[in-house]
C-alpha cells in the first residue's frame, strides 16, 4: 500500500487529519455525549424544523459542528445563531441560499479558519430534497 504522501496532496492530508482529530476528544470521553432525542423524535416528525434536527444528528453533522445544547464538534464552524449570520456571508445571498449552498457545495465559500475538503462533498447525491429542506429549515431556526 503506498503511503499517504504518494497518493494525497498536503491539503488533503491536512483535511484528513483535521477530520480525524474531530473525533478524538469524544472517543477519549472528554466531551459530553450529545443530547438524546426524545422518543417521539425517533421517527420522522411532521414538523420540518424538528425533522431537520433529527437529520442533523443522523447524518453526523453533530460530529463536526457546534450548536449549543445539541453538539460540540469543532472541525466545522459553530452554527450557533447561524440564521442571523448566514444572510450576511455573501453579498446577494439570502440566509437560506447560503445555508443550502454550504451543504451541497461546501467548498464554495469557506468560513475563515476552516479547511476545504473536510465537510463531505456527497450531500447533493445522498440527501433527498425533503431532507435537505428540513435541515435548512432547522438551521434557519438557529437564532
Amino acid at each position: 500500500m503506498p503511503g499517504f504522501s504518494e497518493t494525497l496532496t498536503e491539503d488533503e492530508i491536512a483535511a484528513l487529519v483535521s477530520y480525524l482529530l474531530a473525533f478524538e476528544p469524544e472517543a477519549l470521553g472528554q466531551l459530553p455525549p450529545p443530547v438524546d432525542l426524545p422518543s417521539e423524535l425517533q421517527t420522522r416528525p411532521q414538523d420540518q424544523v424538528l425533522y431537520g434536527l433529527v437529520l442533523f444528528r443522523r447524518r453526523g453533522c453533530v460530529s463536526c459542528h457546534t450548536i449549543s445544547g445539541i453538539s460540540s464538534g469543532t472541525s466545522g464552524p459553530s452554527l450557533d445563531d447561524l440564521a442571523l449570520r448566514a444572510g450576511n456571508r455573501i453579498t446577494g445571498y439570502a440566509a437560506e441560499d447560503y445555508i443550502r449552498e454550504s451543504i451541497l457545495d461546501p467548498g464554495a465559500y469557506l468560513v475563515p479558519g476552516f479547511t476545504s475538503g473536510v465537510m463531505p462533498q456527497s450531500f447533493e447525491a445522498t440527501l433527498e430534497p425533503e431532507e435537505l429542506n428540513a435541515i435548512v429549515a432547522f438551521l434557519l431556526a438557529l437564532k
